[in-house]
């Protein structure tokens, strides 16, 4: 048996309980807990988010600048995130030097971020990374909007395909379909694993579905007055549905009839023929009790680990 039929035949399971104060999330392979997520209704989701920002101090040595978003900490731009050409970011790509701190372009022929930006330039920036201690938000000016099968990202007009679809003929196929959509000149896409087998009007709806939120995006900055948010990131059961319930997915179960609805709507914006994986829990035991999946996170969480005996005799 190869080891692709080996990963088919993993039964993969996505399990959501939702209370009045958060959200919860479990990916099961085998029973086993593979991935848990939790994030509280009262959580402020920085990451993905659009803001339009100030920019409030530039600092050539750090080859950055400081762009106040409204929130509690100035966010932080470096000038490998703001060059913003398509051959800009090639560049970008090929000097950047990772033993640098934070990742960031040392002196490669990349401009000086004087020459870039000044002080009280408004910028439209996505956060990548979230606040730590005193520093503040990490920025782009590289934006991506991700849906299920793709990623739009304005600016940047080329097409890329997740080296995960192997297939040449498959790759061929997506990019034959993208290359017959109607797609403005300055926009390109990233094929996600999703994408594999699905026909040429899931991909034509997706695209028409990202347009529409990015033509609303840049109308609601044309509006703002910096600083301020123009697009909040989904939440939690939201990305499930966009980032999660992929081919692999056997079921997902949910048990609130309020967000399974909302669930389900969002499918039917993308992916309607993905609806029957979906299923309400109304059970009388609670959803992670009934899977042994509250065990499973009490172990995750346990200060003392059980270590397996076997195979520690030589």
């Amino acid at each position: 048996m190869n080891n692709n039929n080996k990963g088919e035949e993993m039964q993969k399971e996505i399990y959501l309980n939702l209370d009045l104060l958060e959200t919860r999330v479990a990916m099961l392979e085998e029973k086993r807990l593979e991935e848990f997520f939790v994030e509280r209704h009262d959580a402020t989701r920085l990451v993905g988010s659009f803001y339009k920002g100030k920019v409030e101090s530039v600092l050539p040595g750090m080859g950055a600048a400081f762009v106040d978003l409204g929130l509690e900490k100035n966010g932080f731009l470096y000038v490998s995130d703001v060059v913003d050409s398509a051959a800009g970011l090639e560049s970008i790509l090929d000097t950047l030097d990772y033993d640098a701190p934070h990742g960031h372009a040392r002196d490669k022929g990349m401009p000086s971020i004087k020459d870039v930006l000044k002080k009280g330039d408004e910028v439209l920036v996505q956060i990548v990374k979230e606040p730590i201690g005193t520093k503040g938000a990490r920025l782009t000016t590289h934006l991506s909007l991700p849906g299920h099968f793709l990623v739009l990202m304005p600016f940047s007009p080329h097409i890329g395909i997740s080296k995960r679809i192997e297939d040449p003929k498959e790759r061929d196929r997506i990019r034959k379909a993208l290359e017959e959509l109607k797609i403005p000149k300055d926009i390109g896409l990233v094929v996600r694993t999703a994408s594999q087998g699905a026909d040429k009007r899931d991909l034509a709806r997706e695209v028409k579905y990202l347009l529409r939120l990015w033509q609303s995006i840049k109308e609601r900055a044309r509006r703002a007055k910096a600083p301020s948010i123009v697009y909040e990131e989904y939440e939690l059961i939201l990305r499930v549905a966009r980032d999660m319930l992929t081919g692999d997915i056997a079921h997902v179960e949910i048990d609130s009839v309020q967000d399974y609805r909302k669930f389900i709507r969002f499918l039917n914006s993308f992916s309607p023929h993905l609806r029957s994986k979906v299923k309400l829990y109304n059970g009388n035991v609670p959803l992670f009790e009934k899977h042994g999946i509250e065990t499973q996170i009490d172990k995750l969480f346990s200060r003392i680990v059980q270590l397996s005996r076997a195979g520690t005799s030589s």
